[in-house]
């Protein structure tokens, strides 16, 4: 590309020996042909927060870029590096910004690279529109005996919510924690408790009915077994309801904006459980 080239001009005809040419020769160039790269805004470009900046997800040319033209016959090749957002949070992450590169292969030579504004060259950085989601992390609920193995209320399908069951024998003190499978942002804490009531079969004036599986039970609002972490012991064939409290607090967002932004950037859920002694 850019080589000069030479264009010769000549006089035909019968009486083209009635005219001469002052300059029987010009020069001129080839230049590069430019391949410009687009956004297809069809197909969003989005991740859920993760705490960095890296974009990791599908990219792929006709459905997330468009690249102009090449010449018909030709076959460009071209590398496509890193792709880095603006932001690392929800609420500031508008974009990212991808490196294009045409290889060494000799046809490339032939053609340059732009984007929508810029400079044509054989690399370029385009700005693709982007975002991230708010990540949600659901609480998991652990209960602690004092002697024996502790068991996280896992998900039942019949019970329609998470469980956690125990033997006759295994009654114990009893205390009850929870933390998220994910990893906290800085500036962030976790802040959680939990309040414990005793199921009954029976209706009473003032209780709150619950479903286990297909059965109704109650229990009393105002009657909390244990509060916060506190122990408790159960008893024999008994169920037990677990209603968390959980939410992401700002350690310090008055003084560090960035934690107030970490704490837009995840949420919290807490489901209430269930404990099952025996058979009840």
């Amino acid at each position: 590309m850019g080589d000069e080239i030479t264009i010769k001009f000549e006089l035909t005809g019968p009486r083209a020996f009635n005219y001469e040419l002052t300059n029987e020769t010009t020069h001129g160039s080839i230049t590069h042909k430019i391949i410009t790269i687009t956004q297809n805004t069809a197909n969003a470009i989005t991740k859920v927060y993760d705490g960095t900046n890296d974009y990791t997800g599908p990219f792929l040319k006709d459905a997330h870029y468009i690249m102009s033209d090449t010449v018909p016959g030709e076959t460009i090749y071209w590398t496509v590096g890193q792709k880095k957002y603006n932001s690392i949070y929800v609420t500031t992450a508008t974009k990212i910004t991808v490196t294009f590169t045409l290889t060494s292969a000799a046809v490339n030579s032939n053609y340059k690279l732009a984007a929508a504004s810029g400079t044509p060259a054989s690399s370029i950085s385009v700005e693709f529109a982007a975002k991230i989601t708010e990540r949600v992390d659901p609480l998991k609920i652990e209960i602690v005996p004092s002697t024996s193995a502790r068991k996280i209320c896992e998900y039942d399908l019949q019970v329609g919510a998470p469980v956690a069951s125990f033997e006759n024998y295994e009654i114990v003190s009893f205390t009850i924690s929870g933390n998220v499978d994910a990893t906290i942002p800085s500036g962030v804490n976790l802040i959680k408790s939990f309040k414990l009531y005793k199921l009954s079969r029976t209706a009473f004036e003032g209780a709150v009915a619950v479903n286990f599986g297909n059965t109704q039970w109650w229990y009393d609002p105002d009657q909390e077994l244990a509060e916060g972490s506190e122990g408790f012991i159960a008893e024999p064939d008994s169920l037990y309801y677990i209603v968390p409290n959980a939410e992401y607090q700002a350690t310090n967002p008055d003084d560090d904006p960035a934690s107030q932004r970490a704490l837009e950037s995840v949420q919290v859920i807490s489901t209430p459980s269930f404990i099952e002694i025996g058979t009840p």
